[in-house]
């Protein structure tokens, strides 16, 4: 006999629904039946506690159907409703979850209108963040903006040019020393195109030119200059979402 797939085998909701059920006296239910001398169980006891078994029986059933149809591999075979959640795996072989948005549903779980997709493994979760609370979006805009962490550089010759390590950015100080006509420091960011030029026509030899430029990892950045007096700084600070 070949094994079935899926039972088609019903337990009975109830039994004597027309008959008479009656509980055990309070003695049996307190103290149970005497282990010496020989009971019989009562037919209306008997018709109540198989009673009882159906409607247990029935209950787990019931039960273990509700978590087999709310958290379950996907199954095309199967119906789910509105509160059921499914895992299936994608071609890359990755765990994702859906949840189903119809009653009844018997639709693909990638059909959009018939499934939402809960979450795809962690490497590759869901970037919208519609859901952020005030607190997340603050935290989330923060991660741009430079912290405290930094990294001292040796600033090269005019016209040399540095690769980002990470996203941050490039700030620089530097002392005029000699007094042009025009002193700048150019910071020109050749992979995008973004320029920050510092200049100063006039003043003097203590005077100094200061600015910054932020970049992604992996952006090369070319510093020129024609001012020849001491620097003061030339850093690389690393965005504060920047993790150590």
């Amino acid at each position: 006999m070949t094994k079935p797939t899926k039972t088609t085998i019903s337990i009975p909701e109830a039994f004597a629904i027309n008959g008479i059920k009656a509980d055990f006296v309070e003695d049996k239910i307190q103290n149970g039946f005497d282990n010496i001398n020989p009971d019989v169980l009562a037919g209306d006891n008997l018709n109540k506690f198989i009673d009882d078994t159906y409607k247990g029986l029935n209950y787990s059933i019931k039960g273990v159907c509700d978590l087999y149809t709310s958290w379950a591999m996907y199954d095309e075979n199967e119906t789910y409703s509105n509160k059921s959640i499914v895992y299936d795996f994608d071609e890359d072989n990755s765990l994702v979850l859906y949840r189903s948005l119809q009653n009844e549903n018997l639709g693909h779980v990638t059909s959009e209108s018939d499934w939402w997709k809960v979450v795809k493994d962690q490497s590759k979760a869901n970037t919208d963040m519609d859901n952020l609370t005030e607190t997340g979006k603050n935290e989330i805009t923060s991660y741009a903006f430079p912290s405290s962490r930094y990294d001292e550089l040796e600033l090269m010759p005019s016209g040399q040019t540095y690769t980002a390590p990470a996203d941050g950015w490039y700030c620089i100080g530097k002392l005029i020393g000699s007094v042009s006509a025009v002193n700048y420091v150019d910071l020109h960011n050749t992979s995008n195109g973004i320029v920050s030029t510092l200049q100063l026509t006039s003043g003097g030899s203590s005077n100094a030119l200061r600015g910054f430029l932020p970049v992604m990892k992996g952006e090369i950045v070319k510093v020129s200059y024609n001012i020849n007096g001491n620097t003061e700084y030339f850093r690389f600070y690393y965005a504060e979402g920047v993790k150590e």
